[in-house]
């Protein structure tokens, strides 16, 4: 069966056409919600219930099209259902404890979902001012002027949203970051199947390819690294179909997943263009782009350009930079002792990649200071693999404590491959495309900054499995072992992690009904307050300033307070 034929049968035969089907309808749902809140935006128009209503029944609409027979559609609309359902109730149920999460990225979601439009009121801290108030934000808190929350990009704030203005609780709006883990895993294995990789490899290397770590460890927060990794992978494994099929629907998905990607982070747009840059070079040597092609690709820059205008141009009016203020700061300042970032960037990759996590930074304990550390084989053990599988920013160690060998085994892998290219062109072009994308960014060494490096395996493994080398194969299965059992570590470390944390803070902060939490603003970081501040409201209850020492005080992240 030709590749034409394959894409046509896999999208409408059961079961792996169902699954598929459902993947494709929930990210272009996603997408499409996105673009109406973003470009409505303009118009003075702010985030309702609405969005989400056409978001969901575009994703039906397409399931029902898509999918022949009642019994397929009745399959599909379930999965579509249930998939949502899950996602929605797992992040319900966990509670973020992320520091980034708390001082913007929560506070972002609740102003989207509350009214607030970021391109007519592009300050978040003049729109806080009189909604803080109204849900019990004291006369005598602090001034609240969150600069991340204003300038930073908001296409999952816009998806979290969708949840909290339907009366859920705020903990819901994670829910995106799941979905894109499914719609990443089915993206790869329709890439790989069509690439001609048999179902036995197919199968474990696009769960791989899905379980990033990076994904799996943010999963329950509100962190974006791994949301912008399952973009980027969703856009490689739709490049690989596309390049075979020269099918709309993946197309289409590409461009969805570029679209989410350049609002997820400032280097989401730097990241997409890398990737497609390959391709679309040897798509123009090769003379295959198409009319219908440049046209859909041109409704994806217009839909780029509109939904983009907060916060790019915003910022440009604004700040005068479009990228502000990372323009203007130093991202590592503090994040490492001084002696590590003065380090040239691939010598501190080379440390972040082979040392154990337990030189992830300073803590106050000398023996977890990552000055102490002089070799990969320090601190080797089983506090390392804790510490893997409960954090969602590692600086040392991101991918694992076998990420380091994992990469050696493919750039030998590698090797073998590129003596000849018949049969994995696609995959070179993606692989250097991804490479591309993370030697441009500086800080390549800290994992978040570059979810993508996780895929480089299995893109090689993939190639070495199609071109049926035998060495490469081995080293293949050797990778995808070692992978398998870090993912295994981040899935089971998160759940862990995400329990006892949830477990911590309904403990700490469930207990106290609607009585006023006292909370010491002098010692507590006054950019935690607005989530703190609604997430009290949701149960009813306020903060207070508190005046004097606490009896029985509470300390979460770096909020510290006592129970009246």
């Amino acid at each position: 069966m030709n590749a034409r034929g394959y894409a046509a049968h896999m999208s409408s035969s059961a079961p792996q056409g169902i699954w598929y089907t459902v993947a494709f309808a929930l990210m272009l749902a996603m997408t499409f919600t996105w673009a109406i809140c973003a470009t409505g935006f303009l118009f003075g128009a702010t985030i309702g219930r609405w969005q989400a209503v056409c978001g969901f029944l575009l994703a039906a609409l397409i399931v029902c099209r898509e999918l022949p027979g009642a019994r397929a559609r009745w399959l599909g609309l379930s999965l579509l259902i249930g998939l949502l359902s899950a996602a929605l109730l797992i992040s319900a149920l966990t509670v973020d404890s992320g520091y980034d999460g708390w001082t913007y990225h929560q506070p972002g979601v609740i102003a989207l979902s509350h009214g607030w439009n970021p391109v007519v009121e592009p300050v978040f801290g003049d729109w806080w001012a009189p909604f803080g108030r109204s849900i019990g934000y004291p006369v005598n808190g602090p001034a609240i002027d969150i600069l991340w929350t204003s300038v930073y990009p908001k296409a999952l704030w816009i998806l979290g949203a969708q949840a909290v203005v339907w009366g859920l609780p705020l903990d819901s709006g994670k829910y995106p970051e799941l979905i894109l883990i499914y719609v990443a895993g089915l993206t790869a294995w329709r890439a790989l199947r069509l690439r001609g990789v048999p179902d036995a490899w197919a199968y474990p290397l696009s769960l791989l390819a899905a379980l990033n770590p990076l994904c799996i460890v943010q999963a329950t927060t509100f962190y974006i690294d791994g949301a912008l990794g399952s973009c980027l992978a969703i856009l490689i494994f739709s490049l690989l179909s596309y390049d075979l099929s020269r099918s709309r629907r993946d197309l289409v998905l590409a461009l969805c997943a570029a679209l989410i990607a350049c609002n997820l982070k400032y280097t989401g747009p730097v990241y997409a263009a890398l990737i497609v840059l390959p391709v679309a070079l040897w798509w123009l040597y090769k003379r295959r782009w198409l009319a219908r092609e440049l046209q859909i690709c041109g409704i994806a820059a217009l839909l780029l350009a509109a939904g983009s205008a907060n916060p790019y141009f915003t910022n440009l009016k604004q700040f005068g930079s479009p990228i502000y203020p990372i323009n203007a700061w130093d991202l590592e300042e503090n994040q490492m002792s001084a002696g590590f970032l003065e380090e040239p960037s691939l010598k501190k990759l080379m440390i972040s990649l082979s040392f154990s996590n337990l030189a992830d930074r300073p803590t106050g304990d000398p023996a977890s200071d990552e000055r102490n550390f002089s070799s990969p084989l320090q601190s080797r053990g089983l506090a390392e693999f804790k510490k893997f599988g409960s954090t969602a920013d590692l600086r040392i160690g991101g991918f694992g404590p076998f990420f380091g060998l994992t990469l050696a085994l493919s750039l030998v892998a590698a090797c073998f491959l590129i003596r000849g290219a018949v049969g994995v062109t696609g995959f070179a072009l993606v692989a250097a495309g991804t490479l591309l994308s993370i030697v441009v960014n500086p800080h390549m060494w800290w994992a978040r900054f570059v979810p993508q490096m996780w895929l480089l395996p299995v893109l090689v493994a993939a190639a070495g499995v199609v071109r049926r080398c035998r060495i490469a194969r081995s080293l293949a299965l050797v990778m995808a072992l070692l992978m398998g059992v870090t993912s295994l570590i981040a899935v089971i470390g998160r759940a862990t992690s995400s329990y006892l944390i949830t477990q911590s803070y309904h403990y700490d902060f469930g207990g106290i009904g609607t009585r006023p939490l006292l909370v010491d603003t002098s010692n507590t970081e006054s950019l935690f307050l607005p989530a703190l501040t609604y997430r009290l409201h949701e149960q009813g209850s306020v903060f207070e300033v508190a005046t004097g020492p606490c009896a029985s005080p509470i300390d979460f992240i770096v909020i510290h307070a006592c129970k009246r």
